[in-house]
């Protein structure tokens, strides 16, 4: 059994893992229409990639130029307040 210290740390890696796959997220959606880009296989897969690590991506920022719509994300914990209002 991991005592609270090596939990915590691994806790702490995999939140810094999450955050890097957001930062791609936010890197290849940046100026693109978010609608087409959500079904981009490259943002699926780290889509999934966050998911497996535990983590959500929710907008952080909504945006419409015309009739694009862009976003920003931003990462959740699953057990938070916020992901409990949204998804459940």
């Amino acid at each position: 059994m991991k005592n609270d210290i090596e939990y915590s740390m691994e806790e702490e890696k995999n939140r810094e893992k999450a955050e890097a796959v957001l930062d791609k997220m936010n890197n290849l959606i940046r100026g693109k229409s978010f609608t087409k880009m959500v079904v981009d296989e490259r943002f699926e897969r780290l889509q999934e990639e966050l998911n497996e690590l535990g983590w959500l991506g929710f907008v952080k920022t909504l945006d419409f130029k015309g009739r694009e719509m862009h976003v920003q994300l931003k990462l959740v914990d699953p057990d938070s307040e916020e992901a409990r209002m949204f998804l459940y």
